[in-house]
């Protein structure tokens, strides 16, 4: 059976500043160099050969999963010039008794790498059930939060 190289690779992006520190980390699934056939394939209806995507961050993959590049489009429209996002966003708010305490929000979006702009979802079913998403949740959630400053109020 043939090999398949690539899988896709998340990349990170914040709103912070030199001057503003970031209250909001993206994480950005990226597709590889690798993927761009196995995708053209699936795009094109080539059922003879491999389509799909491979899992986060895989360096090769013998099954590229169709349901994984179905995700994959569904939160970018069918565009591969959009790229699925996962957003964790720290605010710190005031409770009851006057203590702060740290609320972490996630959200969905796209990033569009041609006009380099970042587009947000409200989108609990996209946020709970893609994927994409979840690989991306599930691997570095806690470290986005932890990137923000973690659960305790500065």
């Amino acid at each position: 059976m043939k090999e398949v190289k690539g899988g896709y690779q998340v990349v990170f992006l914040h709103n912070g500043s030199q001057w503003n520190p970031a209250d909001e980390v993206y994480a950005i699934a990226k597709y590889t160099q690798g993927e761009l056939q196995y995708m053209a394939n699936y795009l094109q209806g080539n059922t003879s050969a491999p389509q799909g995507l491979c899992g986060i961050d895989q360096t090769s993959c013998s099954n590229p999963s169709k349901n994984r590049f179905t995700a994959f489009l569904q939160i970018t429209q069918k565009s591969l010039s959009m790229l699925p996002v996962y957003t964790v966003k720290r605010q710190v708010k005031v409770s009851n008794m006057g203590k702060p305490c740290v609320v972490f929000t996630y959200g969905v979006g796209a990033y569009d790498t041609q006009g380099k702009q970042m587009y947000k979802f409200n989108s609990s079913l996209m946020l709970n059930n893609n994927m994409i998403i979840k690989e991306m949740a599930n691997k570095y959630k806690e470290q986005m939060e932890s990137a923000l400053g973690g659960w305790y109020a500065r």
